[in-house]
């Protein structure tokens, strides 16, 4: 009896598609003829995972719900992956056959990955200490060795439907900015503090919106009373390269311009030097913290 072929010597027997699943889901239906059904098994189970995953990463435990679902389509996918035998083929067809199946699995996920990054939510490390303490940059431990800084989600969508709001953090290109102290090309993070068509002026330790004292939200008013490790709102230092240089001094934004600042102004290069920022260089808002872990969490 032949343990590989059937009877007639046509076909595989089913336990080498059984096999087949196990170490590669969808491969099993590839090779039998159903190769839609092949790729759509996989990246549905890819699916799945991530979905497990990202569960994990931001309630830092595994949800049970969701992993008996995973285990279930799994079994699913066995079974149907027994539904069609293989038909009998020489190594070369093997090899290319698999070979084709392979380089779809993983094109396929590559392009995905690369258009959410595009356009939809992308990871960023925060260098520096402009945003202290909401977001922590590059920092020195006490033992002497270097700390990297923040790693931070962006959402490019937020803005799809609605403006950016005052408060939101957001990533910005700096493609346009005129300013010897910025390099061109990059992308810079800070919270919006003026929006279009306001007046900004500070008195430190606040911030004046049309002459009058921000009162929402609710972190612009901790940062500015100097509340859990903020500093309140510096003016800038003087120098010609510099905008809001004393109380007496505003800004008035047009209908496409938004003032921003870092959260620790001592130590950030921001609207105050540079001037505001176009709606168009806002790449998305920061709503995640992934890394370090004893950090991780929602970014207000």
């Amino acid at each position: 009896m032949n343990i590989f072929l059937t009877k007639d010597r046509t076909n595989y027997r089913r336990w080498i598609n059984f096999l087949l699943s196990l170490l590669l889901p969808g491969s099993a239906q590839y090779l039998s003829g159903r190769k839609v059904a092949g790729v759509l098994w996989f990246l549905f189970l890819l699916l799945m995972q991530g979905m497990l995953s990202s569960y994990e990463f931001l309630y830092d435990s595994p949800s049970t719900f969701w992993t008996t679902i995973a285990k279930l389509f799994i079994v699913l996918q066995l079974i149907d992956a027994c539904r069609c035998s293989i038909q009998k083929m020489r190594i070369k067809r093997w090899g290319t056959t698999l070979g084709s199946y392979l380089l779809l699995i993983i094109l396929i996920p590559v392009c995905s990955a690369l258009i959410i990054r595009q356009f939809f939510v992308q990871p960023f490390t925060v260098p520096t200490g402009a945003m202290q303490p909401t977001i922590m940059g590059i920092t020195t431990g006490a033992d002497g060795n270097q700390l990297s800084g923040d790693q931070i989600i962006v959402n490019k969508t937020a803005y799809w439907r609605n403006p950016p709001q005052r408060g939101d953090i957001v990533v910005f290109k700096t493609k346009g900015i005129d300013h010897p102290n910025v390099r061109s090309s990059v992308t810079y993070l800070k919270r919006i503090v003026g929006l279009p068509g306001e007046t900004v002026s500070i008195h430190p330790p606040e911030i004046l919106i049309n002459g009058k004292l921000i009162t929402e939200p609710e972190i612009l008013v901790t940062i500015s009373s100097g509340q859990k490790g903020y500093h309140g709102y510096t003016l800038a230092h003087d120098g010609s390269d510099a905008i809001l240089t004393t109380p007496a001094k505003s800004i008035t934004l047009g209908d496409d311009e938004y003032f921003v600042m870092g959260d620790n102004s001592e130590r950030s290069l921001d609207s105050r030097y540079f001037g505001p920022i176009k709606r168009s260089s806002i790449l998305g808002k920061v709503v995640y913290r992934h890394s370090p872990p004893h950090r991780k969490g929602r970014v207000q």
